[in-house]
């Protein structure tokens, strides 16, 4: 289960970490958890306001691949009952979502793609 929570969370980006989808001037296409640079538009992508919450934390990697993230997460519920004239009913139930995410961030060394982040050969 945890695992699906950080799969969904890297897939739908949350508001506190928005994607920002940046084409540049010549028409690339990039994803970033970063502000575009300038000349490139911008829109954000993904975000869910139902998760707001969420925390979302990254460290730093040298390289891209081989790195784990982490998503700690916490449901609870409470529910109120009521007499009825057939036994016990639900009259309500809420649920809570306490969700902390802990991933990987690589930042790719300036002369590289933008689009793969491997570095252009030499």
């Amino acid at each position: 289960m945890k695992i699906l929570v950080v799969a969904l969370l890297a897939a739908l980006p949350l508001p506190c970490s928005a994607l920002e989808k940046c084409i540049g001037p010549d028409g690339k296409v990039s994803y970033s958890d970063r502000p575009c640079p300038g000349g490139a538009k911008s829109t954000s992508v993904g975000a869910d306001p139902s998760l707001t919450g969420a925390q979302i934390e990254y460290y730093e990697v040298s390289a891209p691949g081989g790195h784990t993230a982490r998503a700690d997460w916490y449901l609870s519920y409470t529910y109120r009952t009521r007499s009825a004239s057939s036994g016990c009913t639900v009259e309500s139930v809420s649920t809570k979502l306490d969700l902390k995410v802990r991933m990987p961030r690589w930042t790719p060394p300036a002369t590289s793609s933008p689009i793969s982040g491997a570095r252009p050969p030499a």
